[in-house]
């Protein structure tokens, strides 16, 4: 006779195979925000259902709509929900800030390079060709091994990056976390690649204990999803941030000036791939 405890597995194996796949929202905002949510989610149908929507929505889009580098990033261009704490999935903040703060802005592009030509790229130490120009230095850590997750025996990387940021509205080193996994699309359509930074503390633009008339990065978060699409692939990036400038900017003008950056960083990553 079957144990009970074997029984029970059994029953609840069963019980599993038969639920429906995930559900993940179609709207682009709150599926962002699923996405930074899920990201290390261990069921692998989490994320798949998330990114199978995402490429529904880029495609749809770019059926009536340029997504070619060429093109104006304004016209795809999006303003997003904040990200709250009840969608940061693990991936822990500074406490202090204040979500209503935060100028959330995502971009999408066609790039002509495939998927592993662009995950190939993760491995550079230093990221400052395929960066911004703000981006003075990006240097590189792997907090876990590049060569099992670029050969596909390992589905996450861990990364750590010592960052400077240097333009006109505000110069500072910070440290983000950047984590990477890869997400297999149904019915042979290849793999995506997702990657999810985020910084833990506040960082001040001068040394100091961060007084009132000192600038401030207090909020940093973004998600970025390389998706095999045609003969190269759809590439959306969703920046959440939230920075205390004195004297104060313009809303209109940082929200222009990080939509610029994500172009920017478009942009040389398909030179970089060209001249390789």
């Amino acid at each position: 006779m079957l144990s009970r405890t074997l029984l029970l597995s059994t029953f609840f194996a069963t019980l599993s195979a038969c639920q429906p796949p995930p559900q993940a929202p179609t709207e682009l905002g709150e599926l962002s925000l699923y996405l930074f949510a899920n990201f290390d989610d261990p069921n692998p149908l989490v994320m798949q259902a998330g990114v199978v929507n995402m490429l529904a929505f880029l495609e749809e889009f770019e059926a009536s709509a340029d997504l070619g580098m060429d093109s104006s990033p304004a016209d795809r261009a999006w303003q997003l929900p904040v990200l709250e704490a009840q969608h940061w999935g693990g991936a822990e903040h500074w406490s202090g800030h204040q979500p209503l703060d935060q100028l959330p802005v995502a971009v999408a592009a066609r790039s002509a390079f495939s998927g592993l030509q662009h995950a190939e790229l993760v491995g550079l130490a230093d990221q400052t060709p395929i960066e911004s120009a703000s981006s003075a230095r990006y240097d590189r850590s792997f907090l876990s091994a590049f060569g099992p997750w670029i050969n596909g025996e390992e589905a996450a990387l861990r990364t750590s990056n010592s960052i400077d940021r240097d333009n006109l509205l505000l110069t500072l080193t910070y440290t983000s976390l950047k984590d990477y996994r890869w997400v297999d699309l149904p019915e042979g359509g290849g793999q995506a690649a997702v990657a999810r930074s985020w910084i833990t503390q506040q960082y001040i633009n001068e040394p100091g204990a961060g007084t009132d008339g000192e600038d401030s990065l207090d909020f940093f978060s973004n998600m970025e999803i390389t998706i095999p699409s045609g003969s190269g692939t759809l590439r959306y990036n969703a920046l959440w941030g939230a920075v205390k400038l004195v004297p104060a900017i313009d809303d209109t003008i940082l929200i222009n000036t990080v939509r610029n950056g994500l172009q920017e960083g478009y942009e040389n990553t398909e030179s970089y791939l060209e001249a390789s």
